[in-house]
């Protein structure tokens, strides 16, 4: 039987196949009677300790490359564990790399192919998942906005935007902003404080925005009014710059549409039939889908913008670009004093 060393280079070249079941053909053979056999010079690289876990993880490997859907027996035969010792693995460790297949067998997730032996040796004694799992989640509507400055200002805005990501910034910038405004956007619950409403605005918008991304963009800009060829060389000489070369900071913030979210599966077809949900949305989902398109954009206008525009005065304009449901928009603050 081939070696573990051997299994692991299969692994990059084959492809998964559907397990077979208790009627289908397979290979009499396999898997042979006895433990999983493990070479010395594996056992040397990875320890007489690891004994039992090399073998699983060879088997299980070689299980994945023939598609073989196996059995519990076969298992405890292969790496000499007791029936119990599996059950406990396979509710822990394995959870999410084992299937359970009718008929009482199991098959290797595709998955499994990525698990290097490193990892797995690692965690094998440990309760940590060998693969992480993900609740599936897709948004049919983003809110992106882009502020585009020039580079030298981005360390300034960094620390600006940095202040805004701490609950105390956060709540002290709520309550600078006259109450009334604030009920314009968020519903206020009976009863509430103002001091608790604050503090609920904070919340939301510290749930809203958790984040941006920075790219720098290289361009050339025109410095003043439109010259002919003539007129911006004669400036030239004179020091005047006509154009310009400048690297540009792009801040995103990405704000996914709580309203346009759907659930789909690791089953392909599953994404296609959430799509077309966010496809067919009826008119009161799509009420909701603008509304809460306004509240992220009023929130990020209140909580982020004017901070960004107080920290870098000085600029001839300020440029953000919002794309949305509702389009495309362009916000330019132009400096006059």
């Amino acid at each position: 039987m081939a070696s573990l060393s051997s299994h692991i280079a299969a692994n990059t070249t084959r492809l998964y196949s559907s397990p077979v079941t208790n009627e289908q053909e397979h290979d009499e053979t396999f898997p042979s009677p006895g433990a999983w056999p493990i070479s010395a010079e594996e056992l040397a690289t990875f320890g007489q300790d690891n004994l039992r876990a090399l073998r699983l993880f060879s088997f299980l490997n070689e299980c994945r490359v023939r598609g073989y859907a196996f059995t519990e027996q076969e298992l405890v035969c292969a790496t000499e564990w007791a029936a119990s010792s599996w059950n406990t693995y396979r509710s822990k460790q394995l959870k999410n790399v084992v299937k359970r297949e009718p008929g009482g067998r199991y098959s290797v997730r595709p998955a499994f192919r990525r698990v290097p032996i490193g990892q797995f040796l690692a965690n094998f004694t440990q309760t940590r998942q060998l693969i992480s799992e993900y609740e599936r989640v897709a948004f049919g509507e983003v809110v992106a906005f882009e502020f585009l400055l020039p580079l030298s200002r981005e360390n300034e805005l960094q620390r600006s935007l940095d202040e805004l990501f701490y609950a105390d910034a956060l709540e002290e910038t709520a309550k600078q902003i006259d109450l009334a405004v604030l009920a314009e956007m968020v519903d206020r619950a009976e009863g509430e404080s103002d001091d608790q409403f604050r503090h609920r605005v904070a919340q939301e918008v510290g749930d809203r925005f958790g984040g941006y991304s920075i790219v720098h963009v290289a361009g050339r800009f025109r410095s003043g009014d439109l010259l002919s060829r003539k007129a911006a060389s004669d400036l030239g000489e004179t020091g005047f710059r006509y154009l310009l070369d400048e690297t540009t900071a792009v801040v995103r913030f990405l704000v996914p549409i709580e309203a346009s979210e759907v659930e789909f599966t690791e089953d392909p077809r599953s994404v296609r039939l959430a799509l077309s949900q966010l496809a067919n949305a009826t008119e009161d989902a799509t009420r909701k889908l603008d509304a809460e398109v306004d509240l992220v954009r009023s929130l990020f206008f209140l909580f982020f913008v004017e901070a960004v525009v107080e920290t870098i005065r000085g600029e001839e304009e300020i440029w953000l670009l919002e794309s949305s449901p509702t389009g495309q928009h362009v916000f330019v603050w132009r400096r006059t004093g």
